[in-house]
C-alpha cells in the first residue's frame, strides 16, 4: 500500500470557521515522530472540532521522520530506526488504525520466538515466561543454561524477599539485586533492558524507566507473584502470545516504519504549512503588555530567515535542543531541560547470505550482557522477525554499538566501525565473508537517559512551563523512548494546544 500524496511542501490549513474569528496560530518545531503526530492529531482536531488552526511545522533536516526511516537496498527492506513496536501501549497502533494502516500491520514470524542472550561462547534463549525480569514460570529458570544453580534458586526466592518499605527513587541495578541477585541481574537483566535504553543500569531510574516493577512490589510484595496472577488472569487470552524477551506483542509495517511517515505526511500535505531544512535557533515569549496576558506571542527566530510569530508552540525536539533554543529567553527551563542527559549509539545493517552464518538463529536477535565484555549492545535478525524483507536465502542483521557504557565506539569512523562489528560477528555468530549490503546509522545524543530524580526533574520542568503555557514539550525525553511513547507524547501535546485559550492563557475548560 502506497501513501497518497507527497513530501513537497504543504500550505495553509484553513479548517472551518472555529469557536474564534482568527485562527489559532501554532508553530511545531521537530519533524520527527512526535512533531508528526502533533500536526496529524491537530489537522484531526480541527475536522472533529469545525476549528481553525494555521500550523507550520519546521525540520532542520531535509527530510520528516527523525529516527524513523526505511531504504531498500539490493533487495534488503532496512530500517533504520525501530522496526516494530508494542502494542500493549496503544497509541502507535491507535494511530496505524486511523491512518487506515490495518492492512499494512505485520506481525512478527510464528516460526521463531524470544531472544538470546550470550554466555561466552554459546547463544542461550531467555528462559520462557520472563518479561525482562520476572519470571511466570520456573521450570524453564531451573532448566536454562544462562545462570548457575544458586543463580537459579535466589531468582526464583523472589517471592520471599520482603518489599520495600522506602518510596525513594531507585536504580534499575540496585532494584533487579535486591530483588532476583546478582548473577540474574549480570546475566539476564541487564542485558534484555541494555537493549532497550542503552543505559548505565546503575544511574537509570527503575521509577522512570519501568514503572510498573516497583509498583508491582509494592502492590504484591513480590513480582514473581504480580506475574503469577496476571498469568491466571490471561489464561486463554490471545495476549499470552507473547513471549519471553521484548519481542511479544509487537508488530510492523509491511513496508517498513518509514509506512508510517509517509501516511502521517499525506494526511498533513496540503494542511499545513512545511519548513524542511529550516533550523530552529530561537524561541521567545514575548510580552507586548504586561498588564495583558493575552497580547503575548512566540517568536521563532530561524537561520536564514525573518522571525515568525505564533500564539503557540510545541517543540517536539530533544530535551537538549530545546534547552539551546530556550536558552536566550528561559533560562531556568533551560538549564532544566540540560539536565536530561543523552547517549549516543550507531547501528551496523549488513546483509549476508545465510551460508555464510555457521551458528543456527533460531531467535529474533541476541543481546550481549555487559559482563561478556565485547563491543557490541546487540544484534537484530531482521530476516527471522520479516522474512519478506530480504532475498531467499539471505539474512539481515542489525547490530548495534555505543551507548551509555561504550560512548567511545561512537567515535569510530565508518571503516573502523565496520571492522569491529565484522570482527564481533564473526567470532560470536560464526559470520563469514564480506557482507553482501553494508548500511551505518549514527544516532548522536538521541537516546535520553532516565537517571535517578527523572521523575522529579520532570515534573520540575513541568512546573515551570505551566507559567509559559504557550510552550508546549513533546518527544521522548519526558515519559518513554518507545515509539507508542512518542506518538502519544505528540498527540498529547496538541491535544493541551487545541484547548489553549488565547484571553486566559490556559487551557480551555
Amino acid at each position: 500500500m502506497n501513501a497518497p500524496g507527497g513530501s513537497g511542501q504543504g500550505g495553509f490549513q484553513g479548517g472551518s470557521p472555529g469557536r474564534s474569528s482568527s485562527p489559532l496560530r501554532i508553530a511545531i518545531v521537530g519533524g520527527g515522530l512526535s512533531g508528526l503526530a502533533a500536526a496529524h492529531r491537530l489537522v484531526e482536531i480541527a475536522a472533529e472540532q469545525n476549528r481553525r488552526f494555521e500550523i507550520t511545522l519546521f525540520e532542520s533536516q531535509s527530510r520528516l521522520g527523525g529516527l524513523v526511516g526505511t531504504e531498500s537496498i539490493a533487495g534488503y527492506q532496512i530500517d533504520l530506526g525501530g522496526d516494530s513496536f508494542i502494542t500493549d501501549k496503544p497509541a502507535a497502533l491507535n494511530l496505524c488504525l486511523r491512518l487506515g494502516l490495518k492492512d499494512s500491520l505485520i506481525g512478527m514470524s510464528k516460526n521463531f520466538r524470544g531472544a538470546y542472550i550470550l554466555r561466552g561462547k554459546k547463544l542461550c534463549l531467555v528462559p520462557e515466561g520472563v518479561n525482562l525480569m520476572t519470571p511466570s514460570k520456573a521450570l524453564p529458570i531451573l532448566t536454562t543454561s544462562l545462570l548457575s544453580v544458586p543463580g537459579k534458586l535466589r531468582m526464583l526466592g523472589e517471592r520471599f524477599v520482603p518489599p520495600r518499605q522506602d518510596e525513594s527513587d531507585e536504580s534499575l541495578e540496585a532494584f533487579v539485586v535486591r530483588r532476583f541477585g546478582r548473577e540474574a541481574f549480570d546475566r539476564l537483566v541487564q542485558p534484555l533492558v541494555s537493549g532497550i535504553y542503552t543505559a548505565d543500569p546503575s544511574k537509570l531510574s527503575i521509577q522512570a524507566a519501568l514503572p510498573r516493577f516497583p509498583a508491582d512490589e509494592k502492590q504484591y510484595g513480590s513480582l514473581i507473584r504480580a506475574a503469577t496472577v496476571r498469568a491466571l488472569q490471561k489464561r486463554g487470552s490471545p495476549q499470552q502470545q507473547a513471549t519471553g524477551a521484548r519481542y511479544g506483542l509487537f508488530l510492523g509495517l509491511k513496508g517498513g516504519m518509514q509506512e508510517l511517515v509517509d501516511w502521517l505526511l499525506s494526511r498533513i500535505v496540503g494542511q499545513i504549512s512545511l519548513r524542511l531544512s529550516t533550523e530552529v535557533t530561537r524561541v521567545e515569549h514575548k510580552t507586548q503588555n504586561e498588564k495583558a496576558a493575552h497580547q503575548s506571542e512566540v517568536v521563532l527566530h530561524t537561520k536564514g530567515r525573518r522571525p515568525e510569530t505564533f500564539d503557540t508552540v510545541i517543540l517536539a525536539l530533544p530535551a537538549w535542543k530545546s534547552a539551546e533554543v530556550l536558552a536566550t529567553d528561559q533560562a531556568s527551563l533551560s538549564q532544566e531541560l540540560s539536565r536530561i542527559e543523552f547517549a549516543s549509539s550507531a547501528i551496523v545493517v549488513t546483509g549476508h547470505q545465510e551460508s555464510q552464518i555457521k551458528k543456527p538463529l533460531g531467535a529474533f536477535g541476541l543481546v550481549i550482557p555487559r559482563v561478556e565484555r565485547r563491543k557490541i549492545l546487540a544484534v537484530s535478525f531482521s530476516h527471522r522477525k520479516f522474512p519478506d524483507r530480504v532475498p531467499p536465502g539471505c539474512a539481515l542483521l542489525r547490530t548495534f554499538v555505543g551507548g551509555a557504557l561504550q560512548p567511545e565506539l561512537c567515535e569510530l569512523d565508518d571503516q573502523q566501525l565496520q571492522k569491529l562489528v565484522h570482527q564481533e560477528l564473526q567470532e560470536i555468530l560464526g559470520v563469514e565473508g564480506e557482507p553482501v549490503v553494508s548500511r551505518i546509522v549514527r544516532y548522536p545524543r538521541a537516546m535520553p537517559q532516565f537517571h535517578l530524580g527523572h521523575r522529579e526533574l520532570v515534573a520540575r520542568i513541568r512546573g515551570q512551563l505551566s507559567l509559559t503555557p504557550r510552550i508546549v514539550l513533546a518527544g521522548n525525553s519526558y515519559d518513554g523512548v518507545g515509539i507508542p511513547d512518542t506518538i502519544a507524547s505528540g498527540e498529547q501535546a496538541a491535544e493541551r494546544i487545541a484547548n489553549f485559550d488565547i484571553k486566559t492563557e490556559s487551557p480551555q475548560r
